[in-house]
């Protein structure tokens, strides 16, 4: 779990608004890591500019909510795929163990 924390920390989403005039960027749970204002977006009203930085930064949350969720999805796909790995592996070595009493049941009956 710390590992999906750590890659959350490090995701980075983004999102734009305006026409692109207003964009910001993220972090894996939601903090602003970013906002860049084209010179252009100074132009707007100035609660048009408001509306606009807050627009960028719901679709950079969206963003990073939808990313984040897949992220902390894998860990249970790499578990299953592990515990299927340690389940094979305690297949194959008691088969091993099946073979090696038949060898001996064998050895035993030729003698």
């Amino acid at each position: 779990m710390e590992d999906v924390l750590g890659r959350l920390g490090e995701l980075r989403a983004g999102g734009s608004a305006a026409n692109g005039l207003v964009r910001a960027e993220v972090d894996g749970v939601g903090r602003v890591v970013d906002v860049h204002l084209d010179a252009r977006a100074m132009r707007l009203a100035s609660q048009e500019l408001a509306e606009a930085v807050v627009a960028a930064l719901r679709e950079a949350q969206a963003a990073a909510r939808e990313r984040g969720a897949e992220m902390v999805a894998m860990p249970d796909r790499e578990e299953q795929l592990a515990a299927s790995v340690r389940a094979v592996e305690q297949v194959d070595r008691r088969m091993h163990e099946i073979v090696s009493i038949l060898d001996e049941v064998a050895r035993r009956a030729r003698l």
